[in-house]
């Protein structure tokens, strides 16, 4: 599941802001920046609105596995997972 990256009630910084964070070099990468973090905030949204509603249709117990920056292939993934989901708990 994507998650957000901002918490709600917290506004997203503008091209304008990101453009007077970055590097001055860097100024005219803000415009899609800006419109990639709007993009992921919307995919975030998104996924949050389908796993309420999958958890929704579906009694009893359940868990969200988190995202992780690599499939789980071998020990060392499992134990990643079964990490991340502890502190899930």
């Amino acid at each position: 599941m994507t998650t957000s990256l901002w918490p709600d009630g917290q506004p997203r910084p503008d091209a304008a802001a990101l453009a007077a964070a970055l590097d001055p070099a860097d100024a005219d990468l803000a415009p899609g920046l800006a419109l990639a973090l709007e993009e992921h905030e919307r995919l975030a949204a998104s996924d949050a609105a389908a796993v309420a509603a999958l958890l929704a249709a579906a009694p009893g117990p359940h868990a969200v596995v988190p995202r992780l920056p690599e499939d789980v292939h071998d020990l060392a993934g499992l134990a990643a997972l079964a990490e991340r989901l502890r502190g899930a708990v």
